[in-house]
Parts: structure tokens; C-alpha cells; sequence
């Protein structure tokens, strides 16, 4: 749940703080506003997805390739130094965030194969203890 509410969050910002995204977007990425409420979108419904039972799996490899695609925006605005506000101005902390995006995706994925493995009935021992009345 709340790792649901923290990307419906975050993708309110594209929407909110557009003009900070603009400034993390590299040269080569075409159409920059599009994009930037693209991902905002996405953000969104993945997290309404992570929130959905039915949706969660789906979610998970949606939420995964959308950190892919926005990695080279955090590249380029660590490369940069984009102020992008609070403690987020420090070099230390943009050069911090891409390890940690990497960490999240392998999160992200580990996460989609754990939901898998419960619905395919191979956790039924798991379901069971943890999530049964």
C-alpha cells in the first residue's frame, strides 16, 4: 500500500512540478512535456495498480520498465547537478538516487515474482500463515 501511494505521489509531481522534470530530461529525449506527463501517468496508474490486488503483477512489470525508461533523465540530471530542491540539490544525494533506482527495480521485479509464485499456489504454506483470517 504504501509503496503504492508513494509512486501515485510521485507521479502527481510531473503533473504539479513539470518545469523541475524539464530540466532533468536530456537533450535526445523528444517531445519533453509529453513525456514528462507520460511518465506521470504511468506512475500513477502503477501505483493505483499496486494497491489493486488484481492488478498487482502487471503493475510491478509496468512500474519496472518505467524506472528503466527514466533512468538516463536521472543520469543526466546528476551529470548536471540539477537543483531539483531540498537536500535533492546536493550532488551526493542525485549520484546516490541511481544505485538506488537500480535497487528499486530489482525490488520491483522480486516483488512481481514473490506475487507470482503466491498465485501460482507455490507459497500456498505463506498464503496460508500470513494472509489467511
Amino acid at each position: 500500500m504504501a509503496t503504492g501511494l508513494t509512486f501515485i505521489f510521485t507521479g502527481a509531481t510531473h503533473f504539479l512540478m513539470s518545469g523541475k522534470f524539464m530540466e532533468m530530461m536530456p537533450p535526445f529525449i523528444p517531445a519533453l512535456h509529453l513525456m514528462i506527463y507520460a511518465s506521470g501517468v504511468f506512475e500513477i496508474l502503477g501505483g493505483i495498480g499496486l494497491i489493486a490486488p488484481a492488478t498487482k503483477r502487471p503493475a510491478v512489470y509496468g512500474l519496472a520498465a518505467l524506472l528503466i525508461a527514466v533512468f538516463p533523465a536521472n543520469i543526466y540530471g546528476a551529470y548536471n547537478n540539477v537543483q531539483l530542491g531540498g537536500f535533492m540539490n546536493y550532488s551526493f544525494y542525485q549520484w546516490l538516487r541511481l544505485p538506488l533506482q537500480i535497487l528499486l527495480i530489482g525490488w520491483t521485479l522480486w516483488f512481481a515474482r514473490a506475487a507470482s509464485r503466491l498465485d501460482d499456489g507455490l507459497g500456498s504454506e505463506i498464503k496460508k500463515t500470513y494472509c489467511s483470517p
